[in-house]
């Protein structure tokens, strides 16, 4: 690994994907089981850090992939693993756009809470045209 940088400037147009260290117990690891976990896949991160305003700490975070857009050196076995292992309450997977990510806070968008869906109608239709039927009475 290598050392500790701010979290920011990337290449532009390539694919990023990063584990927030603060977030893997989410999924029962500790920070060191998760770095472990990384490199078990082959894969050696590059550590850099947020300043988490809200929280009053700094975000750890664990860069796994950052490739042009078209030349992924992860193998898709890899790429499952690690969703798999971190799921998507602690790994994040972007475009990095332009390059400039100093406006982007990874732990935010991992802990958006996602809309609850519509509610279900009270009825349905069968696949292939079928009779209507009751779910709620």
């Amino acid at each position: 690994m290598t050392n500790v940088f701010k979290f920011s400037q990337f290449p532009p147009k390539h694919w990023l994907m990063v584990v927030c260290l603060n977030l893997v117990r989410q999924r029962r690891l500790t920070d060191d089981e998760a770095i472990a976990r990384i490199l078990e896949l082959g894969i050696l991160p590059t550590l850099q850090y947020q300043w988490n305003s809200d929280r009053g700490e700094f975000d750890l975070l664990a860069i796994v992939q950052c490739d042009p857009m078209d030349e992924y050196t992860l193998s898709d076995e890899q790429i499952d693993r690690l969703w798999e292992i971190f799921g998507t309450e602690s790994m994040l997977s972007m475009s990095t756009g332009d390059g400039d990510l100093s406006g982007v806070s990874v732990r935010e968008q991992l802990e958006q809470t996602v809309p609850e869906p519509p509610p279900q109608p009270d009825w349905y239709v069968r696949p292939g045209g079928g009779d209507r039927h009751k779910t709620h009475q």
